[in-house]
């Protein structure tokens, strides 16, 4: 990087983190913002910055607006990333599997970044301390903590500092007594998103102590019978469950009683001829995903579906074509369906020529007076050469492109998508 003798022209050679070519740009504010809006880590900024005094103010509202999410993981010094954005980071993750940090860093940490709202921890081992080095990264502005694949071993007073949570996620957590997470919960009561995998969280009855809980998900092997107090939640109305093929269609029903979901995932469930008429009587269901066990499971009829969905997610079905007009007549809010691991759609026909595919979809709904309706359709392709493709009839769309992931994966707080990467919803911008 280099500029000229006017200091009008800043020039930043080709690197695999800016651009593939050189580009100029003038030393203007407008410009030397579009420069750096090339650029996509923390790191990178602050070199640019080093490089040319002259685009220290446009630098500072760059932090600001992009850099305030940090990860640490400790490989390199932590000062001049705190530095230059740590007093404005409102996202923190700290992967701790390293042993090159010690309670000093945490400190310096917790004491520079005093606006966080987001924290998560991974890889937290609390016998290695004397004291709880998270006590006090409570600033009354943090509302979502997650915990991934941490011990806090017998320390039941892990949580007591925190009370403004609203989304507590624990994922592959382990030598964790449920007594803290029990405190935790009559410490904040205005919870709104838990996540928690079955190995920790063995007494579900302690849920009862979230009024506000509105969004649930338990990954577990066996042992459903333990939730048949989910109706007794009075706010809950996202609920994921990952059942390891288990047939939770008692679950369906006690969820039923109350009538509150709007949005339900199911993961590997097993499924038989009365789980989708369960499903249906959630009748102010909007959302509706499920990934079946077993590929040998027909798509379900669309009069076995709650009438008011407006977005339909399956994966691992048998379908065809001709079941999609179907279930686009019979659901008239239905605005998006996704498709994703479907027997059928995986053959040579519907993967490498979606073009004929999308014709017989766009035949069938045109036959059905359905095409007025706006409604996306997307199909997963799992074959790398497939072209990205994009087929549109009135107010109808047709693709087999997902830009946007969340479409495929939910994305709230705890949704049941393996441990959370800060990163994935957020961006990643480490020292």
């Amino acid at each position: 990087m280099a500029d000229n003798a006017d200091n009008q022209v800043v020039e930043v050679k080709s690197d695999s983190s800016v651009a593939e070519a050189v580009l100029t740009f003038p030393l203007d504010f407008d410009s030397s913002f579009e420069l750096f809006d090339k650029i996509d880590t923390l790191k990178d900024c602050m070199n640019l910055v080093d490089a040319c005094s002259g685009l220290q103010p446009v630098a500072e509202r760059i932090y600001k607006r992009k850099f305030n999410k940090l990860t640490f993981d400790f490989q390199q010094p932590i000062d001049r990333t705190l530095r230059h954005a740590g007093a404005t980071a409102k996202s923190l993750t700290l992967s701790l599997h390293s042993y090159k940090y010690n309670s000093g860093d945490l400190r310096k940490i917790r004491n520079t970044c005093k606006q966080l709202q987001c924290l998560s921890v991974r890889r937290f081992q609390r016998k290695k301390f004397p004291f709880n080095p998270f006590a006090y990264f409570e600033n009354g502005k943090l509302e979502e903590l997650t915990l991934s694949n941490c011990s806090l071993g017998s320390d039941i007073h892990f949580f007591d500092n925190y009370s403004s949570l609203k989304c507590l996620n624990m994922f592959g957590c382990y030598n964790t007594s449920s007594i803290a997470i029990e405190r935790c919960f009559k410490n904040n009561q205005g919870i709104t998103s838990f996540t928690c995998n079955d190995d920790l969280f063995k007494e579900p009855e302690m849920l009862l102590f979230l009024p506000n809980l509105e969004r649930l998900s338990l990954v577990y092997e066996s042992g459903h019978e333990r939730f048949y107090m989910l109706s007794q939640l009075p706010s809950l109305r996202c609920l994921t469950l990952s059942c390891a093929e288990d047939n939770i269609n008692d679950l369906l029903v006690d969820v039923g009683k109350s009538n509150r979901l709007e949005e339900l995932e199911l993961h590997d469930i097993g499924i038989d001829e009365e789980t989708f008429p369960l499903i249906k009587s959630l009748q102010n269901l909007k959302l509706l995903s499920v990934i079946s066990a077993s590929l040998d499971i027909s798509i379900p009829e669309a009069e076995d579906l709650p009438s008011n969905l407006k977005t339909l997610i399956l994966n691992g079905f048998q379908i065809a074509n001709g079941d999609i007009a179907s279930l686009v007549k019979n659901l008239r809010h239905l605005e998006n369906l996704f498709l994703r691991g479907c027997e059928q759609l995986h053959h040579d026909l519907w993967v490498c020529d979606f073009d004929l595919m999308a014709d017989l979809i766009i035949e069938d709904l045109t036959e059905g007076n359905l095409t007025y309706r706006g409604l996306n359709v997307t199909i997963g392709a799992e074959c790398e050469d497939v072209p990205n493709t994009t087929k549109s009839i009135g107010r109808l769309r047709i693709t087999n492109e997902v830009q946007d992931t969340s479409l495929f994966d939910i994305s709230y707080p705890g949704m049941y998508r393996g441990i959370p990467e800060c990163e994935g919803r957020c961006g990643s911008y480490s020292d």
